[in-house]
């Protein structure tokens, strides 16, 4: 059976958000950062999302062949502290936002 923390459902802790702003056909690394240490345990669960057409590579460099994502695409993952989300932007420049909280 889940947890439940403050809201309701599976999600404890908030740790905020970081934008990354993608470049057209240019992979962007983005090391993903929080409060909790590299090695905890605990992952980070990202909400993703993008403001336009781009792709997406967990811990890797984001190509043509990466996860591709729209405006109304929501992704999902997990990442360990520490990790970083590559983005590349598919013909322009779009920003994705990555919602951290904890599971």
């Amino acid at each position: 059976m889940a947890t439940y923390g403050d809201y309701g459902g599976p999600i404890k802790l908030t740790m905020g958000k970081q934008s990354i702003t993608c470049v057209s056909n240019t992979n962007v690394a983005t090391t993903i950062t929080h409060e909790i240490t590299t090695g905890s345990p605990k992952l980070i669960t990202m909400i993703i999302t993008s403001s336009g057409n781009c792709t997406i590579e967990i811990n890797g460099e984001a190509t043509a062949n990466s996860l591709a994502m729209t405006s109304s695409d929501t992704l999902i993952a997990r990442i360990p502290g520490g990790g970083t989300l590559g983005a590349r932007g598919t013909a322009s420049t779009p920003t994705v936002t990555v919602h951290k909280v904890v599971c």
